[in-house]
């Protein structure tokens, strides 16, 4: 079991099933998740080995922020 708590997100994206391939009862359905932003902190090795086990990866993107 993960504990999720250091895990600070910003935005999902999921990918729609395409239309020809959505059976009926589709709207029912979740959408896979396409894509997500967060933070987490770089000490966190067990949320990150649970995120990496899950297919994510570190994006490329860097943030820097300072509490004034």
């Amino acid at each position: 079991m993960v504990n999720l708590s250091g895990l600070q997100v910003e935005t999902l994206e999921t990918q729609p099933a395409r239309p020809s391939q959505a059976p009926p009862e589709a709207s029912q359905r979740r959408e896979p998740l396409r894509r997500g932003e967060g933070q987490v902190a770089r000490e966190n090795f067990d949320l990150l080995g649970f995120l990496y086990s899950c297919g994510f990866e570190p994006s490329q993107r860097l943030v820097f922020a300072r509490e004034v």
